[in-house]
């Protein structure tokens, strides 16, 4: 069986790589929100505002990127971890029957 402290030091792990991940997808999605604000612009000559399709699009696309990066680095790491702590454990119960 998985120690406390083993499980509590993944955990933080776990926890601090979230951070990462949210704190990178947030930059795209940040830089997509951007985008969104070029959604406008006015023409020099009459002064008339017009719309920017070109900003509606990479914007959208910027921020699934950015949740898509959160989602699949937060399940890619969990998956990882537990991986990891598996492959202990087994390795550990193997060792010990060996004996």
């Amino acid at each position: 069986m998985v120690s406390w402290g083993k499980a509590f030091k993944s955990a933080g792990l776990y926890v601090i790589f979230l951070i990462v991940w949210t704190v990178v997808g947030a930059a795209i999605i940040a830089f997509g929100y951007i985008t969104y604000g070029s959604l406008i612009w006015y023409d020099p000559y009459t002064g008339m505002p017009k719309i920017n399709p070109a900003g509606l699009g990479i914007g959208f696309v910027l921020t699934l990127i950015g949740f898509i990066i959160i989602l699949l680095g937060s399940f890619a790491t969990f998956f990882k971890i537990v991986s990891e702590i598996v492959a202990d454990e087994v390795e550990k119960r193997l060792r010990y029957r060996r004996l």
